[in-house]
């Protein structure tokens, strides 16, 4: 594939953003498509954040990606977005089409796209979701399709799990999934199929002292040196099957890039040249 002769213009916004692998994992998917495109980083104020988008885009920008705290605003945003979401009420992708802002949220697509390169299998599972944040909100959608039995949001301000729970009420009926609420004590000396955790990197919950038995453990989070701490413990009390998310980062990535140039990408090449130059 030829290379256009206009270099096109993309961006991630978040804040922090100064950690962000989206520009070296577009990088290797533009390699890949033979696009010619300039792909940064750009930290963003907290009040400057409706503004940067507007500028950006009025300057010839072509799509944005955006993280944290942004991707509630972000939907506000759109004159179309996708039900992606409508249903999370967050989007991590944004791009101009016929003149008008449109978003999608690529978070859920990557998470699921993960699971089944991990090849596990979700069928009957009784899942237990750690935290209730925005980073939940955006895989529910495909957790709820994925035919598991159950779902658990344990959070430790159980009303925010409950609030979760509310929003997502309707879908998991939908597919006949069990949804309820509950606090971080609910997995103490508990067995489940899936323990997914979406505490914030920051926080210092004490994974070990519940005792929790997971067949399968999956961190939202990812270091890129070492095994996250999520990962680790579930690693020592015998989880089966352990994965951090960087599959599922760069999953989302290659999800927006499609969107942006309708171009299908490598993304488990993508994941595998990432690691090992990390």
């Amino acid at each position: 594939m030829f290379e256009s002769a206009t270099k096109q213009r993309f961006a991630v916004l978040g804040n922090p953003i100064g950690h962000s692998l989206s520009p070296r994992i577009h990088a290797i998917f533009a390699r890949q498509a033979g696009v010619h495109m300039e792909y940064t980083a750009e930290l963003v104020e907290e009040h400057a954040f409706e503004s940067y988008v507007k500028d950006f885009f009025v300057q010839g920008g072509s799509g944005l990606n955006i993280t944290l705290p942004f991707k509630a605003r972000a939907a506000q945003l759109a004159t179309q977005s996708s039900e992606r979401v409508q249903q999370t009420g967050a989007a991590n992708t944004l791009w101009i089409e016929h003149g008008e802002v449109r978003a999608d949220n690529t978070d859920g697509m990557g998470w699921i796209a993960d699971i089944h390169r991990l090849g596990w299998q979700l069928a009957g599972a009784r899942v237990v979701v750690l935290g209730a944040g925005g980073a939940v909100a955006g895989i529910m959608p495909q957790l709820l399709a994925s035919g598991i039995a159950s779902c658990t949001l344990c959070n430790r301000t159980r009303s925010r799990a409950g609030e979760l729970v509310r929003q997502f009420s309707s879908l998991a009926q939908q597919h006949g999934v069990a949804v309820v609420e509950d606090g971080l004590d609910y997995i103490r000396n508990r067995r489940v199929d899936l323990l997914i955790n979406a505490l914030s990197i920051n926080s210092e919950f004490d994974y070990g002292q519940y005792n929790v038995k997971p067949e399968h453990a999956y961190d939202l989070s990812y270091a890129l040196d070492r095994p996250t701490v999520f990962c680790a413990v579930m690693g020592a009390v015998g989880a089966a099957h352990v994965a951090d998310g960087l599959g599922m980062l760069v999953y989302q990535a290659a999800a927006a890039f499609t969107i942006w140039h309708d171009a299908k990408v490598d993304a488990c090449a993508a994941l595998w040249q990432l690691k090992s130059n990390l």
